[in-house]
């Protein structure tokens, strides 16, 4: 079945790589704002963000679930592959990774740019 004459919805949206980054303060974050509001300032102005630390190790469990609570519905993490999913599924062992990336109720991407 051909696709012509069919209309297609694409989301957009942006972002940035992150969202803690103390030489942010200042620039664009007020420059008296505690490295704990970071993220409840950043969803104030986008509802996306990569998450690339994930690449190297899987944050804990109870990290993705503070996340969720501090943005709201339908916020996005874009979350880097971690490096040891990576080397499963390239490498198609019988192996799963021990902690899961997703953050219930929350859009969850996976990014593959390395």
């Amino acid at each position: 079945m051909s696709d012509a004459g069919r209309s297609r919805h694409y989301e957009l949206r942006i972002g940035t790589s992150g969202w803690h980054y103390k030489h942010w303060l200042g620039p664009f974050y007020p420059a008296d704002l505690p490295v704990s509001e970071m993220l409840s300032f950043y969803q104030q102005h986008f509802d996306t963000v990569e998450v690339n630390n994930t690449f190297y190790h899987l944050p804990l469990e109870g990290t993705f679930e503070n996340w969720h609570r501090k943005t709201p519905p339908g916020f996005c993490f874009a979350v880097e592959n971690a490096l040891q999913l990576r080397k499963w599924v390239r490498g198609n062992e019988e192996v799963v990774p021990e902690k899961s990336a997703w953050i219930p109720g929350s859009t969850i991407r996976h990014s593959s740019s390395r």
